[in-house]
């Protein structure tokens, strides 16, 4: 979905529409969404590049953001009558489609991290399960992804390299199912 959702909550229809875009198995089934969105950066290791004869960068004008949900990182189901919290916190990588060196600053300056950069993500989500009822919580990663053309500097006409992409952890996607 190319629309953010961050810190809302879905519920009957919206729910389970949202759950079909994302390719959710058993999207009729779903009750609730919550989708987070509380990532924060890990210090940037110090590492710098090497000194490189090319002198890529991104040009500005051709980012573009979407939102997608990542992989099932928990599953829990529940009995009722009960009140149940899954909590989670992971450490992520962002993760970039080329291997040739753009510089750490480049990509800070342009994208916000870098190919250094690691994210912590913890958030949790709570809910009450009725007598008789049993649900299913599942937590998804909230992936951010940008995609954009790396240019090469030249002297006389700088070069399109290509078009490339990028992704990073922005919180977790919670779902809540009937079993």
């Amino acid at each position: 979905s190319s629309e953010i959702l961050t810190g809302r909550v879905l519920i009957g229809e919206d729910a389970q529409n949202y759950a079909k875009e994302m390719g959710i198995v058993d999207a009729e089934n779903v009750l609730e969404i919550y989708i987070s969105n509380n990532a924060t950066t890990i210090e940037e290791s110090n590492v710098q590049p090497y000194f490189f004869k090319r002198d890529y960068y991104i040009k500005e004008d051709t980012i573009e953001t979407t939102y997608e949900t990542g992989k099932l990182i928990r599953r829990s189901e529940y009995q009722g009558p009960a009140t149940a919290t899954m909590s989670v916190t992971e450490t992520f990588s962002a993760t970039f489609s080329f291997d040739f060196e753009v510089g750490i600053d480049e990509l800070n300056t342009k994208l916000g991290y870098s190919t250094t950069s690691t994210f912590s993500v913890t958030d949790s989500y709570t809910v009450s399960v009725p007598d008789g009822k049993t649900y299913a919580l599942e937590c998804y990663v909230n992936n951010e992804e940008k995609t954009f053309e790396i240019w090469d500097k030249d002297l006389i006409f700088d070069n399109k390299v290509g078009v490339y992409y990028s992704i990073r952890p922005v919180g977790y996607v919670f779902i809540k199912k009937v079993v």
